[in-house]
């Protein structure tokens, strides 16, 4: 009796695990890497720079220079992370952004990222990804209005100072971001 469920048992592993990833039909979780989308399960772990994706029964690990996007729902809200890979400045290494506003000028978050790894002083934590080239954003109102487009800096300035925008909130700077992106498509 044994023998027979142990037979019947190790004959229904092969079609269960098929229908478990013929079941992954969510597709609002997904890593984009190498140029292919492959859905499943996503975590960002930022502490340890890499992405995970679990399928079925495969767990992979995939470090920022194999990810071009990753997208995560945040389990407490509901709402559908996006992150960038991508290095700046003179530091070569690959670190993982939060993508907040996406456009021809997309606004990336990232706190805690070092000069380097002798120094203790910190970038800001926003970010400009312009044309696969990722900048710090300068903290400073008009240091941070020169780095975008010259024919729209004025229309940003009166924005800002229109809707009362906190420079250092994520949700400000959202909105900042998306009308930005809205009068450069223009």
């Amino acid at each position: 009796m044994k023998f027979i469920f142990l037979i019947l048992h190790l004959f229904s592993f092969p079609f269960s695990k098929g229908e478990s990833n013929a079941d992954n039909t969510d597709k609002s979780e997904y890593i984009i890497s190498n140029g292919q989308m492959m859905y499943g399960d996503t975590d960002v772990n930022l502490a340890y720079e890499d992405a995970i994706l679990r399928s079925g029964n495969d767990i992979i690990h995939f470090p920022p220079s194999q990810i071009e996007k990753v997208a995560v729902i945040d389990e407490t809200t509901g709402d559908v992370e996006l992150y960038h890979s991508g290095s700046f400045g003179l530091n070569n290494r690959q670190y993982l952004f939060q993508i907040l506003s996406e456009g021809k000028t997309t606004l990336l978050y990232r706190e805690g990222l070092k000069f380097s790894d002798y120094e203790e002083t910190e970038y800001p934590a926003f970010f400009i990804l312009i044309d696969k080239q990722v900048f710090s954003l300068s903290n400073d109102k008009k240091e941070m209005i020169k780095q975008l487009d010259l024919d729209f800096q004025k229309d940003v300035s009166t924005y800002i100072k229109t809707h009362k925008l906190n420079l250092s909130d994520q949700k400000d700077m959202t909105k900042l971001f998306d009308y930005y992106n809205l009068l450069i498509l223009e």
